[in-house]
């Protein structure tokens, strides 16, 4: 056990944690906890827990975060203001980077569950859940732009990471038991997975497993962690 609320000790308790980024520079794993609208920091050798920034409860309701390297900051997206927030690594101070007024109105968030960076594009894409796409946002302006629209899904989107190898992002999508690979350059989508042996019933999260080429995606359906074949969409269960 890394960290929990008794270990090492009982400060900055966790309450619902929600999702996860390892920020390598300060040796340490981000945590939203949607219970607390906080950002709790883990030091990844103590497991010791400080909190990076505080949210206000009744406006922020905070779902994916990912770690902006180059510009030293987490980037969380909120589907309480609709919102992506960038939060500084290392004062916790909180900016917005891109909602319905900033910069401007196009291309709207709506219930932003999870969020991936694509660096040598300079963007972040966003599973937009409420709207049933994919926003892919500039790190710089906060500009948004349509990767893929809603004919895509019958159902909405959830977590997404970058398959940098493949050139696309990967995407769950819960009730159609699926993992879509999205195009980085034209939004075409696929169904990536196989569901005729140890099917997936409720993809949430997922990451990629380079070294292995595989997907490690999170079933809240079966409670499991499969593996998915990067080249042939096999699944597997990696953990139960």
């Amino acid at each position: 056990m890394l960290s929990d609320n008794s270990t090492p000790d009982t400060e900055n308790t966790f309450i619902t944690p929600f999702s996860i980024a390892i920020d390598a520079t300060y040796n340490r794993a981000l945590v939203v906890d949607i219970g607390r609208s906080d950002i709790i920091a883990v030091d990844l050798n103590t497991g010791k827990r400080t909190t990076l920034s505080f949210f206000e409860s009744n406006q922020n309701n905070l779902r994916g975060i990912a770690i902006d390297i180059a510009h030293n900051r987490a980037l969380v997206t909120d589907i309480g203001l609709n919102a992506v927030i960038a939060v500084d690594l290392r004062s916790g101070a909180r900016t917005i980077l891109t909602d319905k007024a900033t910069p401007d109105n196009v291309n709207p968030l709506s219930v932003p569950m999870g969020i991936t960076l694509d660096p040598l594009r300079n963007r972040a894409l966003i599973s937009n859940a409420g709207l049933l796409s994919v926003i892919a946002v500039d790190l710089t302006t906060g500009a948004r732009t349509l990767l893929t629209d809603s004919n895509a899904f019958i159902d909405e989107p959830y977590g997404i990471t970058l398959d940098i190898a493949h050139n696309r992002a990967l995407l769950g999508v819960p009730n159609a038991r699926s993992i879509f690979a999205i195009d980085l350059f034209t939004g075409a989508r696929t169904k990536l997975n196989d569901n005729s042996v140890d099917p997936i019933t409720l993809p949430k999260d997922l990451v990629i497993d380079g070294t292995h080429n595989r997907a490690l995606i999170v079933d809240e359906g079966y409670e499991n962690i499969y593996s998915v074949d990067l080249a042939t969409g096999k699944n597997t269960i990696f953990a139960k």
